[in-house]
């Protein structure tokens, strides 16, 4: 998802203790209010270095550096979310901030700010002393296997009807077929809406010729004479 400044909250928070903290470079404390603006959606920042380090322009790497102090001051929660595979597959950081968590979020909204996937290259995650999770794939329409952050994404990509369609033209396939993938989520992603937009426009055009050959169809009715005498009588 391409970014913009549009997809940010309004407003960013730097509580006293952080903003007066001689022991932080200027940047980190940005650093911090830039992630309470990044949590108001989903209550944590899932952003990746290589998207905070273009927004301050600096490397990644140090964007890094940056999140570690703020970690180690015990400012921020980093949590890894993994794979069933061991796999990192996104980060999240949380504020640590008893006003923060009392009210849950901040006076602002947030549109998504970044494609859920992300990779361990683009965050340069250091993993010791953080919090891990290990996510399971959900069953969808009996035998399609996602990870919830893969289901989101194809409601997020294609809208929730349509995300469905393709987990039941998936379905049915592989009962038809006795197949098995590796993932799901990408078997959707490489044909299966392929197949799903083509089926609507044949549906749509099947549609459509028969509401024209209802028109072009259309026969004159006969009624009995005693109708018209009736008729003529009233």
């Amino acid at each position: 998802m391409e970014e913009n400044e549009n997809n940010i909250g309004c407003y960013s928070v730097i509580p006293t203790r952080i903003l007066f903290n001689e022991k932080l470079k200027p940047n980190v404390k940005l650093l911090y209010g830039a992630i309470t603006s990044l949590c108001n959606k989903e209550g944590y920042c899932f952003a990746s270095n290589n998207y905070l380090g273009a927004k301050f322009k600096v490397d990644p790497k140090t964007i890094s550096s940056w999140i570690k102090e703020l970690r180690e001051l015990n400012y921020v929660i980093v949590e890894i979310i993994r794979n069933d595979k061991k796999e990192i597959i996104q980060r999240r950081i949380y504020v640590n901030d008893t006003p923060y968590t009392l009210n849950n979020r901040y006076p602002y909204s947030l549109n998504n700010v970044e494609s859920i996937h992300q990779k361990m290259e683009d965050n340069n995650i250091i993993t010791n002393n953080i919090n891990t999770h290990t996510e399971h794939k959900k069953t969808y329409n009996k035998n399609v296997y996602l990870y919830e952050y893969e289901y989101d994404s194809l409601v997020e990509e294609y809208g929730i009807d349509k995300a469905n369609k393709c987990i039941e033209e998936l379905s049915l396939y592989k009962n038809s077929k006795g197949v098995q993938y590796v993932s799901d989520y990408d078997t959707i992603k490489r044909w299966v809406i392929l197949r799903v937009n083509e089926l609507e426009k044949r549906n749509q055009k099947e549609s459509k010729n028969n509401k024209n050959n209802n028109y072009k169809n259309y026969e004159q009715r006969t009624y009995p004479d005693e109708f018209f005498e009736q008729f003529y009588a009233n």
